[in-house]
């Protein structure tokens, strides 16, 4: 959306951009293409299929000034200091980053006729974006799935204009193995002061890892399904302000859609329940070991707000290969 009221919308079954008029409303089709972002009252989009200029994938598009339904036939580049594919966009702090599979280029507006935008001498990066449905802007930074030309994937946090791996070697060792590809997302919310990016792998191997910025630390979200863990369906998440007509004694509320039936849910740790079924927090101690020789203890202190549900510990005496079978705590 830009000052002027206008909307554009992307359609990624068909890799089609809509001009949403406002006085319409009218949904009009003005460009083919897979990604699109606002910078500098103009919408940056990457071109595909019919609106390729030229034989080269790499072709970004840009709309005439403050209008987002004319897309002038010669507002367009090739990014060529690279040769893998661009596949996403982003614009912070007045730099358009350039998302490759496996390189990054920065952009800036330096008001060239047609093509606004330059790539800035030197401004490229050595990594790119492996999924581009995990890149997420947070104010002033972006946080995505990120590769090299090794293909090992690390989760990253542009820095500047560099970026940073924030991921730990467990959590990369799980990305990995489940196959992360084109159809890894993300999403990102913020709740009581902490402000959570949350990658999801899909298939037999599917994950929700979470990275808490206030913490710097990582933990793994699930959903109680019939007493069995099952890894979080959230779609995309998307907070509302204002609680009028939506919720009463809230200041502002988050939704979340499930991608596997549609359904939309208010979202938050005030609530007590997925869909109904009573939240389940599971915290695993660390691994204690003094050189193969026994240790006893002799007593364990949780310290906890009072709850209904109880506590369920279990144990294991050999790092976690077998476990002694878990009791509830009265």
């Amino acid at each position: 959306q830009n000052g002027n009221g206008q909307v554009v919308c992307m359609d990624s079954s068909n890799s089609s951009l809509y001009y949403a008029d406002p006085g319409g409303p009218v949904m009009t089709k003005v460009l083919n293409a897979t990604a699109v972002e606002y910078a500098d009252g103009f919408f940056v989009a990457i071109a595909t299929g019919a609106s390729l200029a030229t034989v080269s994938p790499n072709q970004i598009n840009v709309s005439a000034p403050l209008d987002a339904a004319t897309w002038p036939a010669l507002a367009y580049a090739v990014r060529t200091s690279a040769s893998d594919l661009i596949t996403n966009l982003a614009y912070i702090n007045k730099v358009l980053w350039v998302f490759g599979q496996k390189t990054t280029s920065l952009w800036q507006n330096v008001g060239a006729p047609n093509f606004p935008f330059q790539e800035i001498p030197g401004g490229q990066i050595n990594v790119g974006l492996w999924a581009p449905g995990t890149l997420c802007k947070v104010r002033d930074k972006a946080y995505f799935l990120g590769t090299d030309q090794n293909g090992y994937g690390r989760v990253y946090r542009t820095a500047g204009v560099g970026v940073e791996p924030i991921s730990t070697p467990a959590i990369e060792y799980i990305i990995n193995t489940a196959g992360a590809g084109a159809s890894t997302r993300a999403f990102w919310y913020e709740e009581s002061g902490h402000t959570f990016y949350c990658i999801q792998g899909l298939g037999s191997s599917a994950y929700t890892l979470c990275y808490d910025e206030a913490t710097n630390m990582w933990h793994r979200r699930a959903f109680n399904n019939a007493g069995t863990l099952q890894d979080m369906t959230v779609g995309f998440a998307c907070a509302v302000n204002s609680t009028s007509g939506v919720g009463t004694g809230t200041a502002g509320l988050m939704f979340v859609g499930d991608v596997n039936n549609g359904n939309i849910y208010k979202f938050g740790c005030s609530y007590a329940s997925d869909a109904g079924t009573a939240k389940v927090y599971q915290r695993a101690a660390t691994y204690l070991s003094s050189e193969n020789r026994w240790n006893k203890f002799n007593f364990l202190e949780i310290d906890s707000a009072a709850m209904s549900a109880g506590i369920v510990i279990d144990h294991s005496d050999d790092g976690g290969s077998t476990w002694n079978g878990s009791r509830t705590l009265t």
